[in-house]
């Protein structure tokens, strides 16, 4: 009866130092995400400043920029991301009078996205 009393015992005291290693390993991915969360609310809160920058300043065309035609509209093969992206970045380099800002370039490709692309890019836009 002690015995098996003494082992019972054991296996809380094993169980115990289980759990404890998990709330440890818990603690530190709760860090992680904590930090990460706190870099991402940066990087949107800039977004935000560089956006409304954006709205507020007037865009014009020079003539001097060449006309780019527009990308293709993308669906989410990932064959077809690499060569979007790319005329996404000549489009972008080529005329910059009409991107002045990432929150023109982001506006830009979301309206070129479609199907599961434009399924994963859609809840983006509430925040």
């Amino acid at each position: 009866m002690w015995a098996e009393l003494f082992n019972h015992l054991m296996n809380l005291d094993n169980m115990l130092h289980a759990a404890d290693r998990q709330f440890t390993t818990l603690q530190n991915q709760h860090e992680t995400l904590t930090k990460s969360h706190v870099e991402l609310q940066q990087l949107h809160d800039e977004l935000v400043v560089s956006c409304e920058e954006w709205k507020t300043k007037a865009t014009s065309s020079p003539a001097s920029e060449p006309k780019i035609p527009d990308p293709p509209m993308y669906s989410g093969d990932r064959k077809e991301l690499i060569p979007f992206l790319a005329k996404c970045r000549m489009k972008f380099e080529g005329q910059p009078s009409h991107f002045p800002s990432i929150c023109a370039q982001i506006l830009y490709v979301s309206t070129h996205l479609e199907g599961p692309a434009f399924n994963w890019f859609q809840p983006l836009l509430v925040s």
